[in-house]
């Protein structure tokens, strides 16, 4: 750290130095250990007890500085790669292991073959933008392949340090971060996903039906949405309790879920509501025919506290093609014909049309 211009309050900004972990590590230790005699005994001793280094480092004129510098690489917690101008690896501490396990055999192959391949087109574009430059570090994440045969969640911070004598290559600074994305999927997946049903929310739904509308725009294809509301469900949480009602809940949703096709996304909307969106529908004759397959879900009793439970819903379908409406626009087209199914008495599916549209909106006169 120095000092730089002063200020108008008479101090000093300073300026870090923000050089990669990776030539901090090569460079600035082997200066420190070059001028550090109190610690040169220690760290021969380490050195007696390290796990071998795989490929070479470029030696410097001060052999003892190279050991000190390997013994010191390999108690680092993360590993560091080397590699030549084709992605070659001509170097890995000993490090690795603790992130790969014993990935001695990976010294003279493409650095590529270890990362896994719907990685690999991005990775290689990052390795070939570090290549580019002569200055600055690029950090990035991406799978790589354990000796286990698993894959595990790596950062990697990359120089190009091919013009520096004591490397010359590409410098790579890996660490685990694994237990990290797990943590990150586990919330990702928490703030879409409804915790009751396991279904997405309403969330994930609005974004996946924009989605759709917009291939729809693309490619002229049908985009439908089924707005699906349990019958009476009050009167389940009311006789038999809300943890009996919370089962019938999940219990419809698992249903719903094995109807549909894999590429279709049902959702919790809230409460006892929820929803279908299909892509690429045939016809009119296929989404009626689709309709009843969702209706036969509830032909057979959901069993909730411990008993069978009848349970109807009153199911409204709407249709888009051409990447017009909004996802909100589509729901509530789909909303209001599921009301004057409501208003038949229910147990039945109705598809939207413009009488329905005075049913999608609410009276909002202020009585003075």
């Amino acid at each position: 750290m120095s000092r730089g211009e002063p200020t108008s309050d008479g101090r000093y900004r300073h300026r870090i130095d923000a050089l990669a972990p990776v030539r901090f590590t090569v460079r600035v230790l082997t200066f420190v250990v070059g001028r550090a005699a109190a610690v040169t005994a220690a760290l021969e001793a380490a050195l007696a007890q390290d796990r071998p280094q795989v490929g070479r480092l470029p030696a410097s004129a001060d052999g003892q500085a190279d050991a000190h510098l390997h013994a010191l690489l390999a108690r680092a917690a993360d590993g560091l790669v080397v590699m030549d101008e084709s992605n070659r690896i001509t170097y890995v501490s000993s490090g690795l292991t603790d992130v790969l396990g014993n990935r001695a055999d990976v010294v003279g192959k493409d650095a590529i073959e270890l990362v896994h391949p719907e990685d690999a087109p991005a990775i290689r574009a990052a390795l070939a933008t570090v290549l580019a430059r002569e200055e600055g570090s690029m950090t990035f994440e991406f799978r790589a392949e354990h000796v286990d045969g698993s894959w595990r969640w790596l950062e990697a911070r990359a120089a190009n340090l091919l013009a520096d004598p004591s490397v010359l290559g590409i410098a790579i600074n890996v660490r685990d971060i694994s237990e990290r994305k797990s943590i990150e999927n586990d919330l990702r997946h928490r703030a879409l996903h409804d915790t009751l049903t396991g279904l997405p929310n309403r969330t994930l739904l609005v974004d996946r039906l924009r989605g759709a509308i917009g291939r729809s725009g693309r490619d002229g294809r049908t985009v439908t949405v089924f707005f699906i509301d349990l019958d009476a469900f009050k009167a389940v949480n009311d006789s038999l309790g809300h943890g009996a009602g919370d089962e019938v809940l999940a219990g419809v949703g698992g249903r719903l879920a094995a109807v549909a096709r894999t590429q279709d996304t049902v959702a919790r909307y809230g409460g006892d509501e929820f929803v279908v969106v299909v892509e690429h529908a045939q016809d009119a004759e296929w989404v009626e025919d689709f309709a009843e397959r969702l209706r036969a879900v509830f032909r057979e009793p959901v069993h909730a506290g411990g008993r069978p439970v009848p349970v109807t819903a009153s199911f409204g379908v709407a249709s888009a093609c051409g990447g017009s409406p909004a996802p909100e626009g589509l729901l509530r087209d789909a909303d209001a014909a599921m009301y004057r199914v409501k208003e038949g008495g229910g147990d039945g599916h109705a598809m939207f049309d413009d009488s329905m549209i005075d049913d999608r909106f609410v009276d909002l006169t202020v009585v003075e």
